[in-house]
């Protein structure tokens, strides 16, 4: 490792005796972590037996409680150790590639084997992007299973020579690394990596819970440190593997190719990753070919200047050489590769096809991977039933059961006393079982499910703070004049169904006010709890929305159709899409023939990254009510964003009466020509939604369809002309995203400060700073370049600071000194309230960060984001 003039690490190649030693250390770090652990689970077993002795005599005394908590706190770190040696195998997002769908591939491929005297490998994988990749099993080199993967995108940027010497490249992988001893290094560090993690969550939630967590502490400074330690050496030691098969690709195929292959890696990265995943599954189904649309893109992207892939600052837990390092160590070859090699993408016998069954396969596994997640939040619903308060019947049955089962045991054990008890205690345990199954919670009244269109947009009349107290007291004379001659019980009754009907209306101010007064009357009622949590969630009153749940949790829990529909409602309102989604599929479970809750669902869904499920609920939605235009065009837009244009042209057939009125489905039409590339017929479309008299945050929304369709000055113009009509955060972070690309610093600062201002009003169904305050932070840090030698502080803002957002709020922030860090944090106060001065921290209130949240590497200063 070399320093230039600018400071700038040069890394090289080692020679055999640095190597020696690097193989050494990182083989050394990696058995001292298996010899602490060994060591801690001995220790933690030991600490565990002593205090399970502890138990015993302490049970004598009925003072177990005093030495539980510690109990299952040593054996919960226990289990986390454990638990980090399991190693899930990722799924793997390929498609095999046999020699009939890549006869090039295998015969090139073939040669370089018989000249590394290599076995040919027995899978070649296609996946989507542009890596390539060997997986290696076996013990010694060049023996043992090989798996190869390509990437399609790979194949595209590259000639066949520059192909050719990735592969080489790869292969030499194959021959040089020792097998045996780099799988046990990978696998040590994700062990390590686990451990740290867990750990850590550990710990985190110990301090959110305000306990103690000595020994999970104790355990991960040692084992942070080791993370650090063998995390830097693995990666120079995979460096210098990239370095040696860098020279062996060289003396097979040539120098000047290898340095073109990887002088285009940084480019073909930059303008593959810009490619969104819907417009290559829309181009999938153009007649013109995928192939020749992504050989397109590749040659119309903006390739990377030489000057400028060459520069960037070494990262010592990188596992890959920066470019400029790699090309610096290749040999001199006065031989130019031949300018006319055709593109890599002619290696495979029918490029469309196979593209075609590649995101055909990639779809499935992101289906399979969205339902395994259903299946988590399926156990996450099962859990909040654990803990639910028995009711009286319920308590009685138990406690037959209990009582026949001991009385039962006692009879047996006495011959002359078994006929008499033993019968008695069989009718105990039954009566008990029928109480406790007849005692369980019922719906007294069943929640209703307004009509979709109802739900997704609702009637807001805009009111005033006076308007609405007014409205509150005419609601509460109104009840107390109907209800004032019912008995309390009744009443409460009364009102919680008077509240289900305002719900069920779509006034949840009136159903607020009703709910409040259920609970004045019967302050156990669930009914009413489920309904005013609704009405909170409606007003974005999401603490006392959590904690009514919480109440209808333990009184009931989510077992019926109303408490889980009521759940999943609450959900949808607070934006909680998790619960949201848990409960929707709970209810829609209770009663499959609900044709709104399919369609709640699939927006459940989406907010939560599945698309493919949220597709096929929404189809599912459709299918059972196909003449609701609402659900038609959820569909339609979800289609659209999975890049399904074909079905969604089917779908928009249904609704062409209303393409010409109405601006969602014409903002459909113009998302649909831009996945098409039909810039102009989608220029024509926007102007449809502009004489329409369209609300200003449509015109953000159709701005980020063109900043995705890379058509980035006609998305500028229509972020632009959202502002000029009220303040849009999101619009401003978009500007400032297009001006970071530019590299217009100065400008894209002034719109990432604006975005964050809290001071103005947010434009109609505009996102509120709050909502997208870490994408505007992660924005605003790339407009600063990583430096080294910076450190992490925590810094802790009063809970009666303003804005009232921010109160009680810590942040974390990255700067090389205390200085700078209150330099970033002003200006980040300052641009929330701008004109006003802005909140001073004491010395007090700042903090470093623990130690394995402070940076060990170039990192971007600034503000992080919130800490919690």
């Amino acid at each position: 490792m070399n320093a230039t003039g600018d400071n700038t690490l040069v890394e090289k190649p080692l020679s055999g005796k640095a190597r020696a030693l690097l193989v050494m250390g990182v083989g050394a770090t990696m058995l001292v972590f298996y010899v602490l652990a060994v060591f801690a689970m001995l220790l933690l077993a030991a600490l565990i037996g002593g205090e399970f002795i502890i138990f015993l005599a302490l049970a004598r005394f009925g003072a177990t409680r005093l030495i539980t908590p510690h109990l299952g706190k040593h054996i919960g770190i226990l289990v986390l150790v454990l638990k980090s040696f399991r190693l899930q195998k990722a799924t793997e997002f390929r498609i095999p590639l046999p020699y009939a769908d890549a006869p090039g591939l295998h015969e090139g491929l073939g040669r370089l084997c018989q000249r590394l005297g290599l076995a040919f490998p027995e899978e070649i994988g296609l996946q989507m992007g542009d890596s390539a990749w060997v997986q290696l099993k076996g013990l010694r080199s060049g023996a043992g299973k090989v798996t190869l993967g390509v990437g399609y995108d790979l194949l595209a940027g590259m000639t066949v020579l520059e192909m050719e010497s990735i592969l080489a490249h790869e292969m030499t992988h194959a021959k040089l690394i020792n097998r045996g001893f780099r799988n046990w290094l990978w696998a040590g560090q994700s062990r390590i990596r686990n451990l740290a993690i867990l750990l850590w969550n550990d710990i985190s939630a110990a301090r959110r819970a305000k306990q103690s967590s000595r020994v999970a502490h104790g355990l991960l400074v040692p084992i942070d440190r080791l993370l650090r330690l063998s995390t830097r050496l693995t990666a120079a030691y995979s460096r210098q593997d990239e370095f040696e098969a860098d020279r062996g690709a060289a003396e097979l195929c040539g120098s000047a190719v290898m340095k073109s292959a990887l002088a285009k890696l940084e480019s073909l990265h930059q303008i593959t990753s810009r490619l969104p995943w819907n417009e290559r599954v829309a181009q999938l189904q153009q007649t013109q070919g995928y192939s020749q649309w992504l050989l397109r893109e590749i040659a119309q992207g903006s390739p990377v200047q030489a000057a400028d892939s060459n520069q960037g600052i070494f990262d010592k837990y990188s596992t890959h050489p920066l470019i400029r390092d790699r090309l610096a160590a290749l040999p001199e070859d006065h031989v130019q590769p031949a300018a006319d090699s055709p593109s890599g993408i002619q290696l495979l016998a029918h490029p469309d096809d196979i593209a075609v069954k590649l995101v055909t396969e990639l779809q499935r596994l992101l289906a399979e991977q969205e339902r395994k997640d259903s299946r988590e939040l399926e156990k996450f619903s099962r859990k909040t039933n654990r803990h639910v308060n028995l009711r009286p019947w319920q308590s009685l049955g138990f406690l037959l059961v209990l009582g026949g089962t001991l009385c039962g045991l006692a009879g047996l054990a006495s011959k002359e006393l078994a006929i008499l008890i033993v019968p008695g205690s069989l009718v105990a345990i039954v009566a008990g079982v029928i109480a406790y199954r007849l005692g369980k919670y019922r719906d007294r009244l069943v929640l209703p499910v307004p009509d979709y269109a109802k739900l997704v947009h609702p009637v807001a009349e805009k009111q005033t703070n006076e308007e609405i107290q007014n409205r509150q007291k005419e609601i509460e004379a109104e009840l107390t004049k109907r209800f004032a001659k019912e008995r309390k019980s009744k009443r409460a009754m009364l009102l919680a169904k008077e509240s289900y009907a305002a719900l069920a209306a779509g006034d949840y101010l009136r159903a607020h006010v009703i709910a409040r007064q259920c609970l004045n009357h019967d302050e156990k009622s669930v009914a009413g709890a489920l309904a005013l949590a609704i009405a909170c969630a409606s007003f974005g009153q999401i603490p006392d929305t959590v904690r009514l749940l919480a109440f209808v949790q333990k009184q009931a829990g989510f077992k019926t159709f109303s408490t889980a529909w009521g759940a999943g409602w609450a959900g949808l309102l607070a934006g909680d899409w998790i619960r949201a989604e848990a409960m929707l599929e709970k209810a829609l479970k209770l009663q499959p023939q609900q044709r709104t809750l399919p369609a709640l669902l699939a927006i459940a869904q989406a907010h939560r990254g599945k698309l493919q499920s949220s597709i096929a609920n929404a189809r599912r939605a459709c299918e059972a009510d196909p003449t609701s235009k609402e659900k038609i065009k959820y569909l339609i837009g979800r289609l659209l964003d999975g890049g399904y244009t074909r079905e969604a042209q089917d779908w928009i057939q249904q609704v062409t009466a209303d393409l010409e009125t109405d601006p969602e489905l014409m903002m459909s039409m113009a998302q649909l020509r831009l996945l098409q590339r039909n810039a102009e017929e989608a220029h024509q479309w926007t102007a449809r939604v502009k004489q329409a008299g369209t609300s200003p945050n449509r015109l953000v929304r159709l701005g980020r369809l063109y900043e995705t369709a890379r058509l980035k000055e006609h998305s500028a113009k229509l972020y632009h002309e959202a502002l000029a009509t009220d303040h849009f955060p999101e619009a401003h972070l978009a500007l400032g995203r297009l001006e970071t690309e530019q590299n217009n610093k100065a400008e894209a600062r002034q719109h990432i400060l604006a975005a964050l201002n809290v001071e103005r009003t947010v434009g109609e169904e505009g996102v509120n700073a709050w909502d997208i305050l870490h994408p505007i932070l992660s924005q605003w840090l790339r407009l600063h370049e990583p430096i080294p030698n910076c450190r992490a502080w925590i810094a802790a803002i009063p809970g009666s600071a303003q804005p009232a957002a921010v109160a009680g709020q810590r942040f974390m922030v990255y700067a090389p000194d205390i200085a700078q860090a209150q330099d970033y944090f002003r200006t980040m106060m300052e641009a929330f309230q701008p004109g006003k001065p802005p909140l001073i921290l004491p010395q007090s209130n700042w903090t470093p960060a623990p130690k394995p949240l402070q940076p060990d590497g170039p990192v971007r200063p600034g503000v992080q984001g919130i800490w919690n």
